[in-house]
């Protein structure tokens, strides 16, 4: 996070209604980046046959991350993931997958009257 505030030079040095409107602005900015969090892939099926309890994983095949080319409907990768066998456990680790990061910044223009 960073922010950063500037007292506009313009029109300091004019008269009446041209330096009343012109002068005396500022420029303030705040900029916020963060990484994306980690999430567990779980499945919506009992297949260990344990009953309802700890979520379960499915098994890992691939690197669940992409590269590149992420939308909303797809931000990592399905195909890396297989159902276990029938009464088996997955073998998907927690937390291996990364969500979405963020990016936002805030600006605001002000008078001094």
């Amino acid at each position: 996070m960073a922010n950063a505030s500037w007292a506009l030079p313009l029109l300091r040095e004019s008269r009446g209604l041209l330096k009343a409107l012109g002068a005396d602005w500022r420029v303030s900015g705040i900029v916020t980046v963060q990484s994306g969090a980690p999430f567990n892939v779980n499945l919506g099926t009992d297949r260990a046959n344990i009953g309802p309890g700890p979520a379960q994983r499915p098994n890992l095949v691939g690197n669940p991350n992409l590269d590149g080319g992420r939308t909303a409907d797809r931000w990592f990768n399905t195909d890396a993931f297989a159902l276990p066998a029938p009464f088996t456990f997955g073998n998907a680790g927690r937390n291996i997958v990364v969500g979405p990061g963020s990016a936002e910044v805030d600006v605001s223009f002000q008078k001094d009257w």
